[in-house]
């Protein structure tokens, strides 16, 4: 947001982001949401060492711009793929969104943003991090949002797994 912005009044969460082609377009509909969003990377961003497949996710180092320019704030990194490129990969992603304005959420790095007048922290993690995320939602902040990172077999309903997973990060001060 540009210096005298009006904080956003409202956010909008998006699932995994993972783009090889980015165009204009295709991030396009995400301008038409209000407020500012909280997306996650599915892969880090950079150029590929190899082809990218269902075991190799890289994303294009223009996609985080993109992101920003189409209402995305804060941006996530905790997933199974973020060292697909090495740790040099993560650190290229953590820069990639702090350069063009957004808030890196990952693995013990908490996000914060305001909305009006409350602030909003944005942990992100996988369930092997809960322990961390649950002690990271404890600090203080008016909405507490934790991005929780899963891996399972697809489904159109969570397993017990992740309901345990959820409900634990609730009771641990999450809000959403």
């Amino acid at each position: 947001m540009g210096c005298g912005a009006p904080p956003p009044k409202a956010i909008w969460i998006g699932g995994d982001v993972q783009v090889t082609r980015p165009t204009a377009e295709r991030f396009a509909v995400l301008a038409t949401i209000e407020g500012i969003g909280i997306v996650n990377l599915e892969g880090p961003v950079g150029r590929p060492s190899q082809p990218v497949s269902a075991t190799h996710l890289v994303n294009d180092p223009r996609v985080p711009a993109l992101l920003v320019r189409h209402g995305a704030g804060v941006i996530g990194l905790a997933n199974n793929h973020r060292e697909d490129l090495g740790p040099a990969g993560v650190q290229a992603s953590v820069d990639g969104a702090r350069e063009v304005g957004a808030r890196p959420a990952d693995r013990g790095q908490p996000a914060e943003l305001m909305l009006g007048s409350d602030r909003v922290r944005v942990v992100a993690g996988e369930v092997a991090d809960l322990e961390q995320m649950r002690a990271e939602l404890r600090a203080p902040a008016d909405l507490r949002i934790a991005s929780l990172h899963v891996l399972a077999p697809p489904s159109y309903l969570p397993s017990q797994a992740t309901h345990a997973a959820v409900d634990s990060l609730l009771a641990a001060g999450g809000d959403v």
